[in-house]
């Protein structure tokens, strides 16, 4: 993917159809890209069985690769071919338990933030109601690839 990222500039990265969902990954769900623009990213999974934890709710690892996958296409869709970024640090807060009978769930990342060597983000993850679920706040440093 990063390769690839090198390539191309900003949203033509960033909204690519099937970009988070490589072959082989066996029984995860990769998000779907629903919105792309410069700095902000949405994407979208339904949570299923298959995601739930020893605790009955679903992993948080789900909600983690959604805003993972949100943040770096955000940063990504900012950048000029030729430039790319690495995750400095990354917080999240889960609100609410995430369940299957939640139905899709949707990730937004935006940036905060544009420095010359770095990039803030911030992150949540709301059901289709809108009830927010899980927020959080990444930094990115922005380098030559």
């Amino acid at each position: 993917m990063r390769s690839e990222a090198r390539k191309r500039r900003g949203t033509e990265y960033a909204s690519r159809p099937n970009l988070l969902r490589p072959e082989g990954q066996g029984l995860f769900q990769w998000p779907d890209i629903t919105e792309a623009e410069s700095g902000r990213v949405v994407v979208t999974a339904e949570p299923k069985d298959i995601h739930l934890n020893p605790a009955g709710t679903v992993h948080g690892g789900l909600a983690a690769t959604m805003l993972d996958s949100c943040m770096g296409l955000a940063i990504q869709s900012t950048l000029e071919k030729g430039v790319t970024s690495t995750t400095l640090e990354f917080k999240i807060s889960f609100v609410r338990p995430i369940t299957p009978q939640i139905g899709p769930i949707t990730a937004e990342g935006t940036v905060i933030s544009r420095g010359r060597r770095g990039r803030a983000l911030r992150k949540d993850v709301s059901d289709s109601k809108g009830s927010l679920l899980v927020h959080g706040t990444t930094t990115c440093l922005i380098f030559e690839s």
